[in-house]
């Protein structure tokens, strides 16, 4: 049995010590899109392709993780789209990928942690508000 590992990219930032420190910044972008009909550029993150042929075999994982804290908050994690001066906001769409012939698509979860002393966090699914029109609405579907 050959086991192949391809190469490991990291970038990690410095770290700081001290009692008002911060640990260094990891940034980044994609270039701006300037003219009549210009488009900012892409970034893209995907995890490893899988190609074998055992049932279990997994695609890379893709995980964002905020950071750790000893006594005061742990780091957040916020995923936004983009804003328009004069147009719409960007979309925001979290969908698991489509399942083969033998499987089940993905599952999605939301979930609070746990608490260890005080109330557990909440979850809230809140459509913005409007000045010229309607607020958008919240549906359900169940596909069956």
């Amino acid at each position: 049995m050959f086991l192949l590992l391809g190469g490991n990219v990291e970038v990690l930032a410095g770290d700081s010590a001290g009692e008002t420190s911060h640990g260094g910044k990891v940034l980044v972008a994609a270039g701006d899109g300037y003219g009549q009909q210009g488009n900012g550029g892409l970034v893209a993150v995907h995890g490893g392709k899988s190609d074998g042929s055992a049932r279990y075999s997994q695609g890379g994982l893709l995980q964002f993780i905020g950071g750790n804290a000893l006594s005061g908050i742990g780091g957040s994690i916020q995923i936004s789209s983009g804003s328009s001066l004069s147009g719409s906001s960007g979309s925001l769409r979290v969908e698991t990928g489509h399942s083969g012939s033998h499987g089940i698509s993905g599952s999605v979860e939301i979930i609070t942690g746990p608490s260890h002393g005080g109330n557990s966090g909440y979850i809230s699914l809140d459509t913005g508000s409007s000045a010229g029109g309607s607020g958008g609405k919240i549906s359900k579907f169940d596909s069956r």
